[in-house]
């Protein structure tokens, strides 16, 4: 096995962001977010901001009711990444990521869980050669103390 890509460090390398966000937690228990930016990238010895974003697009919603449970869904979009593979220019495929989870507080300590990612089963590498899993699940149990 070998890496499939190398990481190639610029000295001088730097961002401009122009970004708008929007929370909403009007309605008790009801938290809403949205995000959304635009990245500026300039480098003085590469071509491109390897498997760096243009765009950044961010909503998260989640929803308390009954005391003790939690509903929420997420989605995340990055567009407009480059990586260099064997010393060519590629361009990536736009990362979608749906997600949903649900949560319940049996005690004040102990929280269980359930999360699908990927709901949306869109092939997609976070970088370039690591293609992200399909539709997953996890479920599980938090402890706090």
């Amino acid at each position: 096995y070998t890496n499939t890509f190398d990481v190639v460090y610029d000295p001088t390398s730097h961002r401009v962001s122009a970004g708008a966000g929007l929370h909403f937690d009007y309605v008790k228990g009801l938290n809403l977010s949205a995000s959304v930016a635009y990245n500026y990238w300039t480098t003085s010895q590469q071509a491109y901001a390897w498997q760096k974003p243009s765009w950044e697009i961010n909503f998260k919603g989640t929803y308390q009711f009954l005391e003790k449970w939690e509903v929420g869904v997420s989605y995340a979009y990055l567009a407009g990444r480059m990586a260099l593979v064997q010393g060519e220019a590629v361009r990536m495929n736009d990362l979608h990521d749906v997600n949903l989870w649900a949560s319940y507080q049996a005690l004040d300590w102990l929280n269980v869980f359930v999360e699908g990612k990927n709901l949306a089963n869109i092939e997609s590498d976070v970088y370039y050669g690591y293609e992200s899993f399909g539709i997953n699940a996890m479920a599980g149990v938090t402890f706090r103390f």
